[in-house]
């Protein structure tokens, strides 16, 4: 139990950013712990998808190393780091919700972490419409993070999180539109051009789940309920404070301002993606991260490659990307439903635009959404043997027991 709880608080405060990026924050130091512990006592291997992660961290701590002793970079020394922990992070989070000793534990687990997204979603809702603590940086508020990419990618990730968990354990439409509602006003603020795109599929996987819901017209009335609230609550504020009136008209005309404004074929080359085809031969085995001052000579920008698949390409080649494709692909599989599909598409879609893979939010969402399956499936199929030495035919969720019925829509 002590595990799961430092797990859960150090999912919670993953949102607080107090150094630069790239360096460990407090979250990390609090995970570390139940990160190692669960390795050994998670068993891993009875986890489909870890074979594929676990290649793709040690192909990933080899490329950095070799990268790191021919330039001898310090950034490509924690890029070999980075994954590795990451993994960890992932197993721990999937052990978590599937152990069948501790299910107890388990719920307990999952409202302490709806609790604390639904504390830190809120908090940073209200940080980046009235511009507190962040002061508003070059004009786009970045809540707790260093920057406003890394809030549209933790807000697209919780949001899916919250939207899953309330459908899968609670058959709950109302917890997804509120996130959805909290996260848009989010993504908007901090003028993010792919948390925009990540949120419309976010928005499109909901309406595929409400489309199934059988109970939708009930859940209707309560999402009227909260957009009345929530409006009366704006108009209010807005009337009675004179700051709140000029954050709500400047804020929303610069974002748009920048969306409209954005020339995409500058974009490629401002993102690296020249790199691509200007060094073709490394996206054989990948060309490790950091040690920038290499692409100097022929490229205009040289930094990462803005995006998650093309600077997966570059930096670790084939083997890599078809090895975490493979780990993103068999969790995304085990969702039950089309809506859930799609829902689990948006930190992907968001990650067109920018790199995440690094960030540990991508893998702790991973393993929230591919354990939430399979506590799914193990609540309403308890005598389910879900290790490897089992049958690998998935249990029919809509067969479940007499007395407890599985939510709608939800199936193998």
């Amino acid at each position: 139990m002590i595990t799961q709880i430092l797990l859960a608080l150090a999912i919670a405060i993953s949102p607080l950013y107090l150094w630069q990026s790239g360096l460990p924050q407090i979250g990390h130091a609090i995970a570390a712990l139940p990160a190692a512990l669960l390795f050994f006592r998670a068993k891993p291997w009875r986890f489909k998808p870890h074979l594929f992660g676990l290649a793709f961290a040690a192909y990933a701590v080899v490329v950095n190393l070799v990268v790191f002793a021919l330039y001898r970079d310090t950034k490509t020394l924690l890029s070999a780091f980075y994954y590795p922990f990451n993994f960890l992070v992932w197993n721990a989070t999937v052990w978590t919700l599937v152990d069948q000793n501790g299910q107890a534990h388990t719920k307990k687990f999952l409202l302490l972490l709806r609790l604390a997204l639904w504390l830190f979603l809120l908090m940073e809702t209200a940080m980046v419409t009235t511009g507190w603590y962040t002061g508003w940086k070059a004009q786009r508020p970045t809540g707790t993070f260093n920057d406003p990419n890394q809030l549209s990618h933790w807000v697209v990730w919780t949001v899916v999180v919250i939207t899953s968990e309330a459908w899968l354990n609670r058959r709950s439409l109302v917890d997804g539109f509120a996130a959805l509602v909290a996260g848009s006003i989010c993504v908007f603020y901090a003028a993010s051009r792919s948390g925009a795109i990540g949120m419309a599929t976010a928005i499109l996987g909901y309406g595929f789940l409400a489309a199934s819901s059988l109970r939708f017209a009930a859940a209707l009335t309560r999402i009227y309920a909260i957009v009345a609230v929530a409006a009366a609550t704006l108009i209010v504020t807005a009337a009675a404070y004179d700051s709140i009136r000029s954050v709500l008209a400047d804020v929303p005309l610069n974002a748009l301002a920048r969306l409209q404004e954005t020339d995409w074929r500058l974009e490629l080359e401002k993102r690296g993606y020249d790199r691509l085809y200007k060094y073709p031969f490394l996206c054989i085995t990948g060309a490790g991260e950091g040690a920038e001052w290499r692409w100097y000579m022929r490229c205009w920008f040289t930094g990462e490659i803005h995006s998650t698949p093309a600077n997966l390409l570059f930096s670790y080649g084939l083997p890599g990307s078809l090895f975490f494709l493979l780990f993103w692909l068999k969790q995304w599989l085990r969702l039950p439903g089309p809506g859930l599909k799609i829902m689990a598409i948006a930190p992907l879609v968001y990650s067109l635009g920018t790199y995440s893979l690094r960030n540990w939010t991508l893998w702790i969402g991973m393993g929230l959404l591919y354990g939430l399956a399979r506590f799914a499936e193990d609540r309403y199929h308890p005598l389910c043997d879900c290790s490897a030495a089992a049958s690998p035919k998935r249990p029919n969720l809509l067969k479940a027991r007499v007395g407890q019925s599985p939510p709608l829509g939800l199936q193998a």
